[in-house]
């Protein structure tokens, strides 16, 4: 199963380790700066806080084991796609 990010991206499902909802990485408190140092040990998430900062339609950060993928639906609906496969 492939999940769609937006923006003519998509994503086995199977490679997706977790998603997060982009508010836990904005602003200048203690928890969101802490947020920002995790995610930039990820391969790929070195610019996390930087584009996170500049981009406000980014709405969720969507982790694999190469790369962080950033995505303006919603975490919250993303996870609800996962659990809920479209059936045709």
């Amino acid at each position: 199963m492939y999940l769609h990010l937006g923006n003519g991206r998509m994503l086995r499902a199977k490679d997706i380790i977790a998603i997060y909802d982009a508010q836990l990485f904005y602003g200048n408190s203690a928890t969101n700066q802490h947020n920002c140092r995790v995610l930039s040990r990820w391969p790929a998430g070195q610019q996390a806080g930087a584009l996170l900062g500049k981009q406000k339609k980014i709405k969720s950060v969507v982790l694999t084991e190469a790369e962080c993928y950033y995505s303006e639906i919603a975490a919250t609906t993303l996870q609800g796609r996962m659990q809920r496969p479209w059936r045709g």
